[in-house]
């Protein structure tokens, strides 16, 4: 079926370029709108798979547009196209709910069908998870009706069971001569019981099973427990669980027991891996009591003498086909029943079930593993860009300004340096962060008014830039035990930050004083402030304060620095006021302090559906 799009751009050579290079797919309908208010009406008449939304409308700007659009179809992808490329309008569109954004590059038009189509696929896959996640919670919902149900008849047969009791102890009573009637029923009563033992046994069992399964994500694991379970129960030497690869179109061994590992697949006589596909997709169990008596699996007993009976019961959950169970009797096995055949087809279930949120819980994982790394590689990005942009301009006053003296060479170098370094601080911490690591501390002695000073020097250029006013009120003025770099850029980001919060210009105090023979530093702006909700997660990662900008990272760094210090950080903040944030410092760190390090790594999941 082909994809339905709707461009909305009021540039007729726009429109016609679009459309000619995708209608050289033959994969899309392009219905093209040169208004918002076509745009509006368009959508609310007829369902898209994909909009190409131009930033520069003639009746609104394409992020109102696109707000309106989101809002109507959270999940529909959009893509943003703009004339020529802004960082902060590329922000906007992201964060207000588009799906990409491109540029009206040279390479535009060439890039465009593979971005539609990405955009297209990653949109098919979030609506099959979503169907998928459906299907299951129906399959637990049933389940959980057929174990009602079971427990039901199980209580209906135990009542009917204290009433034999009951009758018989009564028969006992009234004559000799019923003494074969009563005898009879006993042996009744006896094979009442012993169905009801056997099947509590097997509730158990399943009961037992199902806890396993769903305790676990380890598919091995799981397929395993449902073979040695159906082994134990039925008694049988010869079992297993194939997995069907749906790109494949092929059944393979997932867990078995018995040589050959399966009957049918390995048989000479008869095309098993067919009969085995048409039952795994007719979804509907097969118990063969007598081989000999069915002419499609007769010749089995050329291949294996002695074999008599078998069980097939599909796996799958919905549509979603994952394999067979196939069990096979012996002479000297116990006869296969249809109490056997309920008993794997309960147990078939629960493999299924479990085995279908094994498949979208790695899913899960991936995408938002995928989703971190994008955050992080953001992070990257924005801090090292205003590094970057610092040292190019140092650079270019060393080479552009010939009176400079060598003095003046010496500082621009050492500022470079430093810059340098800096970056090199803020990667290591970044590894720290995605490693869960503590980082060691490198423990200098420094005096609080020169460390204030390296500090404010390198943010009073931009301050002022910014209108800004800087204001110092050192109480303290002793020295500080600390690992200067770290410190630094965690005093950095706060100033950045309340550089941020200061659009318009403001104030920027630092003061200094002992707490209790602890170091007390405030930092305190005149900005906007933050809200309750930003301010009580702000040390959370990927939570900013900011409102167009910022990964937020900055200050889940400086949180883990601090605490690397052993020192305490808290903020106040008022909406449209300011903020203050207040860290407690000890005068001296404990040595212990510099070697903590736990490593506790990321682990990555990699899923695919045809695994299954």
């Amino acid at each position: 079926m082909k994809s339905h799009i709707l461009l909305i751009d009021d540039s007729e050579a726009s429109q016609t370029a679009i459309s000619s290079v995708l209608s050289e797919q033959d994969e899309y309908i392009l219905t093209t709108v040169a208004s918002a208010k076509e745009g509006l009406a368009y959508a609310e008449q007829e369902d898209f798979d994909l909009i190409l939304l131009d930033y520069s409308l003639p009746d609104m700007n394409g992020i109102q547009l696109l707000q309106m659009l989101h809002k109507k179809s959270p999940d529909l992808p959009i893509i943003m196209v703009t004339g020529s490329g802004s960082e902060r309008i590329a922000v906007r569109a992201l964060k207000t709910g588009a799906s990409d954004y491109m540029v009206k590059s040279k390479d535009f038009i060439s890039k465009l069908p593979h971005v539609v189509q990405d955009n297209l696929d990653k949109y098919a896959m979030r609506r099959k998870n979503r169907e998928l996640e459906s299907r299951l919670r129906e399959s637990y919902k049933k389940l959980k009706e057929l174990n009602k149900e079971l427990e039901s008849k199980v209580q209906a047969r135990t009542e009917e069971l204290e009433r034999a009791y009951q009758l018989s102890n009564e028969l006992m009573g009234k004559a000799v001569e019923s003494n074969m009637q009563l005898a009879e029923l006993y042996s009744e009563v006896d094979e009442a019981r012993r169905k009801l033992d056997a099947k509590i046994q097997e509730l158990s069992l399943l009961n037992e099973v199902g806890k396993t399964m769903a305790s676990t994500l380890d598919r091995d694991k799981l397929i395993q427990v449902t073979v040695d379970s159906a082994s134990q129960e039925l008694g049988v030497e010869h079992c297993a669980i194939l997995l069907y690869d749906e790109e494949q179109q092929r059944l393979s061994i997932g867990a078995s027991r018995g040589t050959p590992d399966d009957h049918l697949l390995a048989a000479r006589s008869v095309n098993g891996h067919q009969e085995l596909i048409k039952v795994m997709q007719e979804h509907t169990p097969l118990l063969i009591p007598d081989i000999e008596s069915v002419d499609r699996f007769r010749p089995l007993i050329e291949d294996y003498p002695g074999l008599e009976c078998l069980i097939l019961v599909p796996l799958y959950v919905k549509n979603f086909e994952i394999g067979i169970l196939t069990i096979y009797g012996y002479e000297y096995n116990p006869t296969l029943t249809e109490a056997n055949l309920e008993f794997v087809c309960s147990l078939a279930s629960q493999a299924s079930v479990a085995l279908a949120h094994i498949v979208l819980t790695n899913l899960r994982i991936q995408e938002e593993q995928i989703s971190m790394i994008g955050k992080m590689t953001n992070y990257v990005m924005h801090d090292l860009k205003h590094a970057l942009q610092s040292i190019r301009q140092a650079v270019d006053h060393l080479v552009t300004e010939e009176t400079l003296t060598p003095s003046q060479r010496q500082e621009t170098s050492q500022f470079i340096m430093e810059e340098i370094d800096r970056i090199l601080g803020m990667t290591q911490e970044l590894l720290e962060f995605s490693y869960g690591q503590r980082g060691t501390l490198k423990l200098q002695t420094r005096a609080t008014p020169k460390f204030i000073e390296d500090v404010l020097a390198k943010i009073e250029r931009r301050f002022t830039e910014q209108h800004i006013t800087i204001q110092q009120d050192l109480q303290y003025t002793g020295n500080l035990n600390i690992d200067s770099e770290k410190m630094t850029r965690a005093f950095l980001s706060i100033a950045e930050n309340a550089r941020d919060a200061m659009p318009e210009g403001g104030t920027f105090t630092i003061t200094s004083r002992l707490v209790n023979d602890m170091i007390c530093f405030e930092f305190t702006d005149t900005g906007r402030g933050m809200s309750p909700d930003v301010q009580s997660r702000i040390f959370e990662p990927f939570v900013s304060g900011k409102s167009e900008q910022g990964t937020g990272l900055g200050m889940t760094i400086v949180k883990k620095i601090l605490e690397e210090h052993n020192a305490r950080i808290d903020i106040r903040s008022v909406v449209s006021k300011g903020t203050t944030v207040r860290i407690l410092l000890p005068r001296r760190i404990q040595p212990s302090v510099q070697s903590m390090v736990s490593r506790t790594k990321i682990k990555t999941t990699r899923v695919k559906m045809g695994s299954l």
